[in-house]
């Protein structure tokens, strides 16, 4: 399941490379954060070191907590107090800046969320220190914010997708809040180099509510093996909590780019999870 490693983030490069050129005329020119509003980094925090330069995503406030490849960036709608209920946002392989994910990030925030984008790993970061730094991202991020513990959902894209089923399964030893849900984006834990360190999946809550999204869109050849492999490995999470949906293709960029058709795919089915992990639907859990 897990072979093909390195010609697999060859196409995933190459898929981020054009995102980002697409993506640039779209989050640039639009106006930027207000000096209020972009906080500087925490004091003594070290540099962070992102596969291309930062860009501050319009209408947002950003700042920067923790050091390094361990630490978080918090984003909010401007103008406005960050709100305690948080949602972490896990990025694919490479320490993509959160202006990658700009738009839907945007939408995130408008829908009254503190968004917690962990770093996770450095230019050079090893596969088995990327789950460390992703979990200290997301505690360091999560105690800035004050969020509310019950309020936090988890979504990752590709390697961010794994690494959040392992968020969930780790939080109760990490004291970290479990998220109320999580959904997974063509979930991938295999980037060149070695595989990402598995955390054991039965350990995740089980009023979790767990989502994966994979299909003839995945550019993972083993996507929909990788997504069902997660969902099953949380063995403990009642069969009507654990989803796999799917997507359709949807152009170049995928979850990056605010097409209607990706806004159908990832956006409309992150809503709904938030809102029915949160009790917003009606029962809650």
């Amino acid at each position: 399941m897990f072979k093909d490693s390195y010609a697999r983030s060859i196409r995933l490069a190459a898929v981020c490379v054009v995102a980002l050129a697409l993506a640039a005329p779209i989050l640039s020119g639009c106006g930027g954060n207000s000096s209020a509003d972009q906080r500087p980094p925490a004091k003594g925090s070290g540099e962070v070191k992102w596969l291309i330069p930062p860009r501050p995503i319009p209408d947002l406030g950003q700042r920067t907590v923790g050091g390094g490849a361990r630490a978080a960036v918090l984003l909010w709608r401007a103008g406005r107090r960050p709100p305690r209920d948080a949602i972490v946002f896990l990025h694919a392989w490479q320490p993509m800046p959160p202006y990658v994910y700009g738009a839907w990030l945007r939408h995130l925030a408008r829908e009254g969320n503190t968004i917690v984008y962990p770093v996770i790993q450095g230019l050079s970061t090893k596969p088995e220190a990327i789950l460390p730094g992703a979990l200290a991202g997301v505690a360091t991020g999560l105690r800035a914010a004050h969020a509310d513990p019950d309020s936090v959902v988890a979504v990752g894209d590709n390697t961010g997708g794994a690494l959040a089923f392992d968020y969930a399964a780790l939080a109760g030893s990490q004291d970290l809040p479990a998220p109320r849900g999580v959904l997974a984006i063509f979930p991938g834990r295999n980037p060149p180099g070695g595989e990402v360190t598995l955390a054991d999946l039965s350990r995740i809550v089980p009023r979790t509510l767990l989502e994966a999204i994979a299909g003839s869109g995945d550019p993972i050849p083993d996507g929909e093996a990788q997504a069902r492999a997660l969902l099953q490995g949380a063995e403990q999470v009642p069969a009507d909590h654990r989803r796999l949906l799917g997507a359709p293709a949807v152009g170049r960029g995928g979850p990056m780019r605010p097409t209607p058709a990706a806004r159908r795919a990832f956006w409309v089915p992150a809503d709904r999870l938030i809102a029915e992990a949160r009790g917003e639907l009606g029962g809650g859990r």
